[in-house]
């Protein structure tokens, strides 16, 4: 709840230039995306560096929403390149999906 003196904006940062810090960031992210495919298709969600471990929960959720917001990426970026690695993630997942 809101008292009298915080707004609704409390943490929300401005972008002085909407259209190229999104497009600086999806590129980055799209970069960050492509990046933790490994070579079958698996995303790498997370990482403890303290205790040099791979984060082990997996789901199909978390999977096909990163290939979601990566194609996403592609489209918006051009880079096509990456839609290759996307692919590999996307049939990675569909071969483990449950009702496939």
């Amino acid at each position: 709840m809101l008292n009298d003196t915080e707004t609704a904006e409390k943490g929300v940062r401005r972008l002085e230039n909407p259209k190229k810090e999104l497009q600086s960031h999806l590129v980055a992210g799209e970069a960050f995306l492509t990046w933790q495919i490994k070579e079958d298709g698996k995303f790498i969600y997370g990482y403890y560096p303290r205790l040099q471990r791979i984060l082990s929960n997996y789901n199909s959720v978390r999977h096909f929403s990163s290939v979601y917001a990566l194609l996403e990426a592609i489209d918006f970026t051009g880079n096509y390149e990456d839609t290759r690695r996307a692919k590999k993630a996307l049939q990675w997942g569909i071969d483990r999906s449950p009702n496939a």
